[in-house]
C-alpha cells in the first residue's frame, strides 16, 4: 500500500501543513474579492495539489522499496512529529546507517529540524557510508530555523554526500531559495548518476532556476519536478537549458510556478529533445492559446509513450485545446490520464475534447471540470466515450449542465465496464434530476453533488429529446 508508509502521526502533521497553505490561499482569495465559493475551489485546488505531491512520494518509496532486492536497506527518521534535533538524537537516528556498512541504503530525513550540532553529526555518518546511498530524500529538514543556520546544517548535509552514487534526490519543501541551492553546489554539481530530482515548494527564482541550471548535469535525469514555486518565464528559460540536455526524461512536471506564454513555449520546446515522455504537467501556469499551445503540440505529437498529460488551468481556451487535441491524435494511442480543467473551453472547444477522445483506446481518467461547455459540451463529450472501454473516471464539475446533460453522460459511463466514478457537482442539476443521477449510478460511483444549484428548473431542460439517442448508444454498445 502507498501510503503505509505514513504513520498516523506523520499524515495529520502533513494534513495540518497542507491545510496551513490552502488557508493562506483562500485568505489571498477573498482578500481579492473573490466571493466564498471561489475562495473554496482556490483552498481545494491548492489543498488537492499538495495532497498529491505527498501522495507521490510516498508511491515513489514504495515502489523503489519494491523494487529493491535483498541487501538494500532504508534509514526513514522522518517518522514521528517534528522535532529540532539535538545531537544526541540524531546520533540515536542515523546509528542504522553507521551499523548496516554492508547494505545499500535509501534515506529519508524529512520532519525534522536539523541544528548546526546534529547536522555535523548527521554529516559525519553520511561521509562514511556515503558510496552506499542511492537515494537521498532531503525535503523539509530546515523548518525553523534562522536562515544562516538552516543553510550552514544544509550545505554540511549535502557536502557530506558529494560524489555519492545517487539515483535520486528530492530538496523540496524547504524555503532555501537561490541562497539554499548554491549551499547544495558540491552535491549538486557532483550528480553524476542522477535519475530523479524534485524542488518542490522551495520558493525557486529565476536565480535559484539559473543556480539549478549551472550546477545539475542532467544527461541521466528521467524524472525532475518543480512545483509551487516562483520561477516566472526567466526562471523558465534557465530550467529549459536543463530539460534540453535530458534525452531520457519520462516524467516532467512544471506546475504552479508563475509561467507565462514565452516561458512555456521555451519549456515546451525543450522538450522536443526527448521522445520518452511518460508523464507531463504543466498546471496553473498561463500557456495561452497561440505561442506556448503551439510550441507544446509539435512537441507532444513526438511523444507515443505519454501516459498522463495535465494541463489544468493553462488558460488554453477553445483555440489552444484544439492545437494540443490534434496533436494527441497523431501521436499518444497510450495516453490514460487527460486534465484539461479551467482552460475557459467553450462548446466549440469541447467537439475536439471529444474528437480526441474517441482516439484514446486505453483513456482511464478524463477531467474537463470549471470550463464553460454547458449542456451540448457536456452531450459532445459524452458521445465519444463510447469507444473509451476502459474508462474509469470522469470529472465535469461546473461546467454549466443542467439535469439533462447531467443525466445522458451518467447513461453512457453506466454501460461502460470498468467505469467506477462520475464528479459533476456544482452545475445547475434540479432536484428532480439528482434523484433521477442516485437512480441511475450507485453510491460508489456517483460524487458528492453538495455544490449543486438543486433549485434549478429542468421543466424545459429538454431532457426528452436526449431519450431515443441514448438509447441507440446503449443499443451499440450492446447494453
Amino acid at each position: 500500500d502507498s501510503v503505509s508508509l505514513l504513520t498516523d502521526e506523520q499524515a495529520r502533521a502533513r494534513a495540518a501543513q497542507i491545510d496551513a497553505t490552502a488557508f493562506a490561499e483562500y485568505e489571498r482569495a477573498v482578500a481579492a474579492g473573490a466571493g466564498s465559493a471561489a475562495a473554496v475551489r482556490a483552498y481545494s485546488k491548492v489543498a488537492g495539489e499538495h495532497i498529491l505531491v505527498a501522495l507521490a512520494a510516498c508511491k515513489r518509496s514504495s515502489d523503489s522499496s519494491a523494487a529493491e532486492g535483498p541487501g538494500v536497506k532504508v534509514l526513514d527518521i522522518s517518522a514521528g512529529s517534528r522535532e529540532f534535533l539535538t545531537e544526541e538524537r540524531a546520533k540515536e537516528l542515523f546509528a542504522p546507517l553507521e551499523q548496516g556498512k554492508d547494505s545499500t541504503w535509501r534515506i529519508k530525513l524529512g520532519n525534522k529540524s536539523f541544528g548546526l550540532e546534529a547536522a555535523s553529526l548527521g554529516a559525519s555518518v553520511l561521509a562514511a557510508a556515503k558510496q552506499r546511498i542511492v537515494e537521498a530524500d532531503l525535503s523539509d529538514i530546515m523548518a525553523g530555523r534562522p536562515e544562516d543556520e538552516a543553510l550552514q546544517a544544509l550545505t554540511l548535509l549535502t557536502d557530506a554526500l558529494e560524489d555519492s552514487p545517487l539515483r535520486l534526490l528530492d530538496l523540496s519543501d524547504n524555503a532555501f531559495g537561490e541562497k539554499g541551492v548554491r549551499a547544495c553546489t558540491k552535491l549538486l554539481k557532483s550528480l553524476k548518476t542522477i535519475e530523479e530530482l524534485a524542488f518542490q515548494n522551495n520558493g525557486i527564482s529565476k536565480e535559484a532556476a539559473q543556480a539549478i541550471a549551472e550546477l545539475v548535469a542532467p544527461s541521466k535525469l528521467r524524472r525532475l519536478h518543480f512545483f509551487n514555486n516562483m520561477t516566472g518565464d526567466a526562471g523558465a528559460e534557465h530550467l529549459a537549458k536543463v530539460v534540453k540536455n535530458a534525452p531520457l526524461m519520462e516524467d516532467f512536471k512544471l506546475s504552479s510556478t508563475r509561467v507565462f506564454e514565452e516561458g512555456c513555449a521555451r519549456i515546451a520546446s525543450a522538450l522536443g529533445s526527448t521522445t520518452s515522455l511518460r508523464s507531463l504537467d504543466l498546471s496553473d501556469n498561463s500557456m495561452g492559446p497561440e505561442v506556448g499551445a503551439h510550441t507544446l503540440a509539435q512537441t507532444l505529437s513526438k511523444q507515443s509513450k505519454l501516459d498522463t498529460l495535465v494541463l489544468h488551468d493553462c488558460a488554453l481556451e477553445d483555440q489552444g485545446v484544439e492545437l494540443i487535441a490534434l496533436a494527441l491524435r497523431r501521436g499518444t494511442p497510450a495516453l490514460r490520464v487527460l486534465d484539461l480543467a479551467s482552460n475557459e473551453v467553450t462548446s466549440d472547444g469541447a467537439e475536439h475534447i471529444a474528437a480526441l477522445v474517441e482516439k484514446l483506446p486505453a483513456l482511464e481518467t478524463l477531467i474537463v471540470s470549471e470550463n464553460d461547455i454547458g449542456n451540448e459540451g457536456v452531450k459532445t463529450i459524452a458521445r465519444s466515450l463510447v469507444a473509451c472501454k476502459k474508462l474509469k473516471r470522469l470529472e465535469m464539475n461546473f461546467v454549466e449542465a443542467t439535469a439533462s446533460a447531467a443525466l445522458f453522460v451518467a447513461g453512457v459511463v453506466k454501460a461502460l465496464p470498468n467505469f467506477t466514478l462520475l464528479q459533476i457537482n456544482g452545475n445547475a442539476i434540479s432536484e428532480r434530476g439528482v434523484e433521477s443521477l442516485g437512480q441511475l449510478l450507485p453510491d460508489e460511483k456517483l460524487g458528492s453533488l453538495s455544490d449543486n444549484d438543486d433549485e434549478a428548473d429542468d421543466e424545459n431542460d429538454g431532457a426528452g429529446d436526449e431519450a431515443d439517442e441514448l438509447a441507440a448508444i446503449m443499443q451499440k454498445m450492446n447494453v
